[in-house]
Parts: C-alpha cells; structure tokens; sequence
C-alpha cells in the first residue's frame, strides 16, 4: 500500500485480500463454532499528518469501515500499530470473540509474532500494550505483502 492521503478503507481492504499472504496463528486455533471476524488495518504517515484505515468484516459479512486521522505525527510503523489498536478495540466493542487481522505491515506484523524484535523504543512500548500483549480474541495474524 501507499501512504497516499486518497486511500479509501475499501481499498485497504481490496489489496489486503488480493496480496499473497502468510497465515502465523499468535493464540491457539481458530474454532469451528466460533464465527471469525475480518479486521484489515492501514497505518499512513506523510507530510500532512498521519492516520488509519480500518476495514471490520462481521461473519455475515456486514462491514464497518473507518478511516481516522490522528491529532499526533507518527511515523508510518507507528501508525501501523495505532491502526491495529484502533481495529482492535473496534473488534471488541463489537463483540468478536475469534478475529483474523490483515496488515500489510511486515515489520509489525512480525514484531508481534516475535519474528524480529522491537530495536525502537517507541516499537517496543507498542509490543507492551495490554490489547497487543492480551489479545482479547483468538488473533491469527494474516500478513498482507503488497507488491
């Protein structure tokens, strides 16, 4: 994805689907009498500020779409976990109880997954965070690599 300021959630949620992904489960399996919630999230950063796209699919494919400008400059892996937070607490207020999140964040991604550590310390204050450290879903992160 870009860190253009035209992105739109549907778009998010588009390229997330369409990109090859790889499935790493951080919390047990997922459970067949458990419906699964979609969460695709976009953090951007840019000259003119920075912000989140987020795209929640309920199981019976209902969609919540967000997009959020943030009152703080980040930088665009900060902004990546801002978006997870922010899709995560949507998530819960919602009600799921078994979420698949697809980002197209790497680094993040594999931050969480403890593939790489956190060499920021502002990347390893997120890794901390009680909603990132205690999931409150069963939470398969599904790593969406754009081309």
């Amino acid at each position: 994805m870009t860190t253009s300021e035209e992105e739109r959630p549907e778009d998010i949620a588009q390229a997330s689907a369409s990109a090859s992904t790889v499935a790493h489960p951080t919390e047990g399996p997922f459970s067949p009498s458990i419906p699964v919630w979609t969460l695709y999230v976009d953090g951007l950063s840019n000259r003119q500020g920075s912000g989140a796209g987020l795209v929640l699919k309920a199981p019976d494919q209902t969609t919540i779409e967000y997009a959020i400008r943030f009152q703080f400059q980040a930088s665009n892996n900060e902004a990546e976990y801002e978006a997870l937070l922010a899709g995560l607490r949507l998530a819960k207020g919602m009600g799921a109880q078994q979420l698949k999140i697809c980002s197209d964040s790497q680094l993040v991604v594999n931050q969480i997954l403890t593939e790489f550590k956190a060499k920021d310390t502002s990347m390893a204050a997120y890794l901390t965070h009680p909603q990132i450290r205690e999931q409150p879903c069963r939470c398969p992160i599904t790593i969406g690599l754009s081309n």
